[in-house]
């Protein structure tokens, strides 16, 4: 869709420009030490002065939601679901794993939005038959479907397609879904059920034990550290250079971090 491709470059620009500004302000405490005393305070002020144009440059880009672009969840339904559908098509076709992989994290974005429908805050619609309805649609989906095709075949790959075809039909041909639809959607997903929450596992048992996540961590802790390291050993700058360029360092860490798992969100 052209709203979602317009949405994308704004959001792809505001990144870029988010990561320009960060860079300009974290630099400031670096390279200051290698200006001279007396340009030193208006340097400063003219990388600060750019860093803060282009933060609100990209807070602009930023702040418009695909919601602003299209409004209505069944369009932005229709956005994710329609590429899934192409790559896991694709994936029953040829067998390519890249395939099924792009399939099931566009699939992720459609299960989100999926997520955003309720019933309002009357109770006699969540605890009635639409709402029984859309929550079971949304567990299976996600917590069911999702699980499948991780480790799908051909064939499951194939049975999944018959239930995405349908949706995406769907929202193709109507300009709004009903009751009827969803009820539709809901027995096709109870072929993939959702398994039962299992009980929570204590705090030590939810500590980072992925290697990408110990990689991140120590990264929190080894950047600012060579930050540190090479301004003081190898740029031979004052001490007091080097430590508040570690902290800089470690605090625009902290806040690409925090940067980069919002952006997995899906949008």
């Amino acid at each position: 869709m052209a709203q979602y491709r317009s949405y994308r470059r704004r959001d792809n620009a505001g990144t870029v420009l988010l990561l320009i500004s960060l860079a300009l302000v974290l630099s400031i405490g670096s390279i200051a030490p290698f200006i001279p005393t007396e340009a030193r305070t208006t340097a400063e002020l003219v990388i600060g002065s750019i860093g803060l144009v282009l933060l609100g440059v990209a807070s602009r880009l930023l702040n418009r939601s695909l919601d602003y672009y299209l409004p209505r969840t069944e369009d932005r339904l229709l956005c994710f679901l329609k590429p899934a559908v192409d790559s896991l098509r694709a994936y029953e076709s040829y067998g390519k794993e890249d395939d099924n992989k792009k399939a099931l994290k566009t699939l992720r974005k459609v299960a989100s939005v999926l997520d955003e429908w309720n019933p309002g805050n009357l109770d006699f619609l969540k605890n009635g038959r639409v709402g029984k309805i859309l929550s079971d649609l949304q567990k299976n989906f996600r917590g069911g479907l999702l699980a499948s095709l991780k480790d799908a075949d051909k064939t499951k790959a194939r049975n999944i397609l018959v239930v995405l075809t349908n949706m995406d039909g769907v929202l193709e041909q109507t300009n709004s879904i009903d009751e009827e639809h969803l009820e539709i959607w809901s027995r096709m997903l109870s072929e993939y059920p959702s398994p039962k929450p299992q009980p929570s596992k204590p705090i030590w048992r939810r500590l980072p034990a992925k290697r990408s996540h110990l990689s991140i961590i120590s990264m929190l802790v080894v950047v600012p550290i060579a930050t540190g390291w090479v301004g003081f050993a190898l740029l031979h700058v004052p001490v007091e250079a080097a430590y508040l360029g570690a902290i800089a360092m470690f605090g625009g860490m902290v806040g690409l971090l925090v940067f980069l798992l919002s952006r997995k969100r899906p949008s």
